[in-house]
């Protein structure tokens, strides 16, 4: 037995686990010097949701914290820094405008929301559609997805139109957009707490009712059934 564990084999097997680690150290060492900073908040929470949106676009991303900075009360809080790979940083950075787009308008989309809840509590439901008008479909539709009392999306080949018609017994109505409007919707739709914040300045009754009855993971199921990122049960 001894003489087994002082052997060459046994020893051998030490150097190739020995160099195994090294390599992956090394290779660790090479990643980390790829890093490139993208983007730096002391917003825990907006960073979170920016490194989210990156690795949701199947781009690498980080957050590193290694410093604190003085706010404008005097106060001083932890700083933290998105990086992502050099070699995806022109990727990174559309990425990163839209997740931003989204960010800049957060305040005013909650006071909206808190504007929306007031006026439905006082029994004034709001039915308009903020934006531009919903396009017009023309010809037949093309069934793209379904789900059991949540509702259908339909796509409209003649002048490149969606349909989302929904089924809910607290809403039931269509809504009609465009390709850009569309493409829009499904890559926001990826990163949950970004998409939310769309859907309220686009359809805030809709946003709002969804929200009180539970129901926006069925909702954002029956749209990533459209693209294929999950499918329907049978």
């Amino acid at each position: 037995m001894w003489a087994f564990i002082g052997s060459d084999k046994f020893h051998g097997g030490e150097k190739n686990m020995r160099s195994k680690f090294l390599l992956k150290l090394f290779s660790g060492l090479m990643g980390k010097s790829d890093w490139t900073f993208i983007y730096e908040s002391t917003d825990a929470w907006e960073v979170e949701l920016i490194r989210s949106a990156l690795i949701n676009s199947n781009i690498h991303a980080t957050v590193r914290s290694d410093k604190y900075v003085i706010n404008s009360d005097g106060k001083k809080k932890r700083s933290y820094v998105v990086l992502t790979p050099q070699s995806k940083l022109d990727e990174a950075q559309l990425v990163l405008e839209n997740a931003l787009t989204v960010l800049s308008n957060k305040d005013k989309f909650m006071q909206q929301q808190e504007e929306l809840e007031s006026q439905i509590e006082k029994g004034k439901l709001i039915d308009e559609i903020q934006g531009k008008p919903e396009p017009i479909p023309i010809g037949e539709p093309t069934l793209l997805a379904e789900k059991q009392n949540v509702g259908k999306i339909f796509y409209y080949k003649e002048n490149d139109v969606y349909e989302i018609r929904l089924e809910f017994d607290f809403y039931k109505q269509s809504h009609f957009m465009d390709y850009e409007d569309w493409d829009e919707f499904t890559n926001f739709s990826a990163q949950r707490q970004e998409f939310f914040i769309l859907l309220k300045e686009k359809y805030p009754k809709l946003a709002f009712l969804l929200k009180e009855n539970k129901k926006r993971p069925d909702f954002l199921k029956l749209i990533e059934y459209s693209y294929g990122k999950s499918q329907p049960p049978n």
